[in-house]
């Protein structure tokens, strides 16, 4: 049996940990031994039982990122994470490759990574690459945009591209090891895309393998509307977030029946501001029930989410938070899956009332869901097993067409 382990090195939200807990629990069905080499162990459990993985923090460095960056390309958002100084991402690939000469694993599974996948190709390990598409650009030269109608040119994209090689190279020169060739060799090996490909951050890519998204559809409370007629709404929103007192004052205003799970509501949020069409959820809610009931889904923008509720139909109204659900939001938009996206200026409670009642938007993510009628997460959990274990047997994949890798 074989040993794998999974990398997530950037970003901070526990989807990283959440997106893997499928495939972790279908490769331990099969015999082989996992570890996980975390940015967070807080809180690990919850999404992977703590006897069922071999769990370590992720090397990574104290980075104070400017509150207005906005990332233009992978390159651009990597510099953060250590590519800025050959001396720091020196520090960072000696620590990694300690421990991947530590634990020996037969194939590094690298979810979102940069020093990490540097490390190991100077390792010669066998990798590969499986994730969102957001976090794995597809190997053009220069890489692209991050933003899909971006007029970023070709110059300034070569030349980001060239700072994080040089980086790279200085850094693997100060230990001693040769040079990449590439940029594309810090993150060399397959690609298994979580995603489908209308939801891919970059809808350019050609030749991608898509396994479908990953989401959870029965933790949580049970899904409970409140008792008022017509259109239901089902909304997941954070207190912390940017855009909450907007929302929640077109949800009050809007009248329609809406549920809203919001789990780090503080407390007194719930009694103070419910209403009788607004019920407030301090917990994660049942998303196979929520779906099952709901007219539109409003929500960041999340993949993961997104999907649970066009695979049922239900259209998305998304207020992104950060720049990756932005994208998200907007990819999904721009390929007519029955999302729309909520501006900053809008006014809410009509856009609410509109988009609950929009045939185009249903008509839309009923087309997604008939396209993938036969998708579960049983499948994807099943087919990135299969393909992982023919990698650590050396085995090549054969190529796939697009949006069928799980299917196969």
């Amino acid at each position: 049996m074989a040993h794998f382990a999974y990398v997530w090195e950037l970003g901070s939200n526990f989807g990283h940990l959440a997106n893997f807990s499928a495939v972790s629990r279908e490769l331990r069905s099969r015999g082989h031994t996992i570890s996980v080499i975390a940015r967070r162990v807080d809180g690990y459990h919850l999404f992977l039982p703590r006897d069922s993985v071999r769990i370590y923090a992720a090397p990574c460095i104290s980075s104070r990122i400017p509150r207005d960056f906005v990332p233009r390309t992978w390159s651009d958002m990597v510099v953060h994470a250590g590519f800025a100084d050959p001396d720091t991402l020196a520090d960072l690939l000696s620590s990694w490759r300690s421990l991947f000469q530590s634990i020996q694993p037969d194939l590094v599974i690298h979810n979102f990574s940069a020093a990490a996948s540097l490390a190991s190709h100077s390792l010669s390990l066998p990798s590969v690459n499986m994730g969102l598409g957001y976090g794995l650009p597809p190997s053009t030269q220069p890489l692209p945009a991050l933003q899909p109608r971006s007029q970023l040119s070709e110059s300034l994209r070569l030349e980001l591209d060239a700072a994080v090689f040089d980086a790279a190279c200085r850094a693997l020169a100060l230990l001693q090891l040769p040079p990449i060739e590439s940029i594309h060799d810090i993150y060399t090996g397959d690609t298994l895309l979580c995603s489908f490909a209308e939801l891919d951050h970059y809808p350019s890519r050609e030749g991608g393998r898509y396994y479908g998204a990953s989401f959870e559809l029965d933790a949580g409370v049970p899904a409970r509307w409140p008792s008022a007629p017509g259109k239901k709404l089902f909304v997941y929103a954070r207190a912390s977030g940017p855009h909450f007192r907007q929302l929640l004052t077109g949800l009050r205003a809007s009248g329609l029946s809406t549920l809203l799970a919001c789990p780090d509501a503080p407390p007194g949020l719930v009694d103070k501001l419910s209403t009788d069409t607004l019920r407030i959820e301090p917990h994660p809610v049942n998303i196979r029930q929520a779906r099952q009931q709901a007219d539109l889904m409003v929500c960041p923008g999340g993949q993961g989410t997104l999907a649970a509720f066009l695979l049922a139909g239900v259209p998305v109204l998304a207020f992104p938070d950060h720049q990756e659900q932005s994208i998200q939001a907007g990819v999904a938009q721009i390929n007519q899956c029955g999302v729309a996206t909520l501006p900053p200026t809008a006014d809410v409670a009509a856009l609410l009332k509109r988009a609950a009642s929009d045939p185009q938007l249903q008509a839309q993510a009923q087309a997604f869901a008939k396209r993938y009628s036969d998708y579960s997460m049983e499948r994807q959990a099943s087919a990135l097993s299969d393909d992982l274990e023919k990698l650590v047997a050396g085995t090549a994949l054969e190529s796939a067409p697009t949006n069928t890798a799980w299917r196969s």
